[in-house]
């Protein structure tokens, strides 16, 4: 894992700069997440160090969306074997008109906040 310094020349010939968190998670695959701030990345860097270690980390590119996390809920609920009365009102609490419609909107599950549901 490492954070370094990116700096670049667009072609209007400004000069950017950007910090870079590399790391490898769990299962071996590498990643990169790119911030304004050093101290951002630094934040960052120390949080999924420590996610890494645990186990707990799932990358942004790996996270599931908030559509495909209601719809593996409901499919899961018979398995858990609860009645059928039960699972038409878990049906209701996530009808497809409540959830986001389009994938830009749906967002990952590990952005979701309040706002992304009615």
């Amino acid at each position: 894992m490492s954070v370094r310094k990116r700096s670049w020349v667009t072609r209007k010939g400004e000069a950017k700069e950007a910090w870079i968190v590399d790391y490898i998670d769990q299962q071996g695959d590498r990643h990169i997440e790119t911030f304004k701030r050093k101290k951002e990345a630094d934040s960052f860097h120390a949080r999924v160090g420590v996610d890494v270690r645990a186990g707990t980390h799932t990358a942004p590119s790996k996270s599931i969306t908030i559509n495909e996390t209601a719809e593996d809920w409901v499919k899961s609920v018979p398995l858990e074997g609860r009645e059928a009365s039960t699972l038409a009102q878990y049906r209701q609490h996530t009808p497809p008109h409540h959830r986001p419609h389009r994938q830009h909107e749906a967002g990952k599950f590990d952005d979701a906040t309040s706002q992304h549901f009615p």
